[in-house]
């Protein structure tokens, strides 16, 4: 069957954007097809406004932060319809840069509209037949509105809304204290709302390290938030200007008001109008199932980014929109390594990690791991900088390569990668110890506990102990 293209992406997001762009360098006709603003719904409603308004308010914490230094700042005030106006007209630069003009000039064609498969290898595009060889789904996230009596989208507000309002609110109940819901609640706390975090499970962020998870928790408590962990939220009720919000916490029924409620109970993949089903495709409610490949249960169809429910983060959707079109070309295909993919949650500090927590890792090794940890309070960078509450936890299996690494700092996103690097060029978390670093920075963080590592490794050196035993020194 000969074809209109030779590869078909749908969804302008992340993924489709990097497996057009590489996708032209393997096939002759490539389209992607978008329905609403390339560059994609989760980057400029979601990820860019966000964490625009988180930097804001990490600024005016640490600036109220230097109270104990001496410094008075006095009354800080907030105004969002210029952060708003400041964002918009910022994201208006980077959306220049995936314009569909841009694509065409590059030899991708672009069309605006909605896909749905009529066949394995056909698709509808607002009433038009297009046919393709190989094809990329990459479709976006929406949000999950929890079912609460009473709560509906005209009463809930979402993370990224938090750049839509006209003014701060006094109050707000943040449902969930997963990513999203950890980082509005910082982001609110720190303009001078009083916060109120929910959280169905017993605690907070559970897929995180403990022991981390502890002190960033702790952080936020003693920044005013209040957290209720295994709470549920029976019934949310109009009340004045607000709502008042019913739950059970500790098996004792109550309620409090709040003027703003937002819901961080998590996204899943938007469909749309993709009719996967005509094309084959086996899915789920929450996701498009792939091989190890990101290749579909139709072989000619293969899945990238939030669409899969696999790891619903951007440089996830680079990593696997690049994957997915080399493999859709190639013979030889290749899986994507999750355990080398960093995140980070935005706070006050950053908590960026990769790889296993230590209870993920006795699970998969058993006692033979090694963890080293480095309090921030011991950082000289961390003292001048006015911060004391975080760490560094590394975790190596007894051949000091690493397994996982949990950064809670400022900077967190950044010194995360010195640890990938050296995963991903397969050498032990020692080596740092060897490479000088800039006097004070808190990279120190990881080069104090590498030091340790290197020593503990020359300790259980068999052949130095002989050495050293046959000249009557010992190194324990």
């Amino acid at each position: 069957m000969k074809c209109d293209y030779d590869l078909i992406i749908i969804g302008a997001g992340t993924a489709g954007v990097v497996a057009a762009v590489y996708g032209k360098a393997m096939y002759r006709k490539v389209l992607l097809v978008e329905s609403g603003r390339p560059g994609g719904k989760n980057f400029f409603s979601y990820t860019y406004p966000l964490n625009a308004v988180i930097s804001i308010s990490r600024k005016i914490n640490t600036v109220r932060s230097m109270e104990n230094l001496g410094v008075n700042p006095g009354a800080i005030n907030m105004d969002f319809n210029i952060l708003k106006r400041k964002t918009e007209d910022t994201m208006k630069l980077i959306a220049e840069g995936v314009s569909s003009e841009i694509f065409r000039k590059m030899g991708i064609d672009f069309i605006s509209g909605s896909a749905s498969f009529k066949a394995r290898n056909v698709l509808d595009i607002d009433g038009k037949s297009i046919s393709g060889s190989k094809f990329i789904l990459s479709t976006g996230l929406e949000n999950i509105i929890p079912d609460i009596q009473g709560l509906d989208k005209d009463k809930c507000l979402f993370a990224e809304d938090v750049i839509n309002l006209s003014e701060l609110p006094e109050s707000a109940c943040i449902i969930g204290a997963g990513e999203s819901g950890i980082e509005i609640s910082n982001a609110l706390a720190g303009f001078g709302s009083r916060v109120i975090l929910f959280e169905r499970n017993s605690e907070i962020l559970p897929d995180e390290d403990s022991e981390i998870r502890d002190i960033l928790e702790k952080n936020m408590t003693e920044k005013g938030i209040t957290i209720y962990k295994s709470a549920v939220i029976t019934k949310i009720e109009s009340s004045g200007n607000g709502y008042k919000v019913n739950y059970v916490s500790e098996g004792k029924e109550t309620s409090l008001e709040t003027d703003k409620i937002f819901c961080c109970a998590g996204r899943r993949p938007d469909f749309g109008k993709l009719n996967p089903d005509a094309a084959g495709i086996r899915h789920v409610s929450d996701k498009i199932i792939t091989d190890r490949y990101l290749r579909t249960s139709s072989e000619n169809i293969f899945a990238a980014g939030d669409i899969t429910g696999k790891m619903n983060y951007n440089n996830t959707a680079e990593i696997e929109g690049l994957t997915a079109v080399i493999n859709s070309a190639h013979y030889f295909k290749k899986p994507v390594n999750y355990d080398i993919i960093p995140r980070c949650i935005n706070g006050d500090m950053e908590f960026a990690r990769f790889g296993l927590t230590e209870s993920e890792a006795e699970k998969k090794y058993g006692h033979g791991i090694r963890v080293y940890k480095f309090p921030l309070k011991y950082s000289i960078k961390a003292s001048i900088e006015n911060m004391s509450e975080g760490m560094a936890k590394i975790i190596c299996r007894s051949n000091s390569r690493i397994v996982g690494a949990h950064i809670y700092s400022d900077g967190a996103s950044e010194l995360i990668h010195q640890l990938l690097l050296l995963v991903r060029l397969k050498r032990k978390f020692s080596e740092i110890s060897h490479i000088p670093h800039a006097f004070p920075s808190y990279s120190d963080i990881l080069r104090q506990p590498s030091k340790r590592c290197y020593m503990e490794q020359q300790i259980d050196n068999p052949l130095l102990n002989i050495i050293n035993g046959l000249f009557g020194r010992k190194l324990r």
